[in-house]
């Protein structure tokens, strides 16, 4: 049986999309995840997240229970998304609200 078990959070400085952060966005997009990394791993604890970095800004890797690949978990992890979003993202780094497709690719960490 196919299941979700990681869900990708990406946070980015924002600038175009065609251009490298500078080591000041790069910084800011950190400090962010770490804001974002303290409030979880008080919620789900520490060792149900990895984070890494991206090139330029950071990955978190959240551990999920065995979700059933189907309509409910997407919209699930959609809508976790949006209120972390919601929550951290201000006018110079965001979360980026699309990782929820398990399609998704990223850099396999660790």
């Amino acid at each position: 049986m196919l299941v979700h078990r990681w869900l990708l959070v990406d946070i980015d400085p924002l600038r175009p999309s065609s251009v490298s952060a500078t080591d000041e966005q790069k910084r800011t997009a950190t400090n962010l995840a770490t804001q974002i990394y303290s409030t979880l791993s008080e919620q789900l604890g520490a060792n149900c997240i990895v984070c890494a970095d991206s090139g330029n800004g950071a990955h978190m890797l959240i551990r999920l229970p065995d979700l059933p690949v189907n309509q409910e978990s997407r919209w699930t992890c959609e809508r976790f998304l949006q209120q972390l979003s919601d929550r951290f993202s201000n006018d110079k780094a965001k979360v980026d609200r699309t990782t929820f497709n398990a399609a998704r690719i990223c850099a396999l960490h660790g």
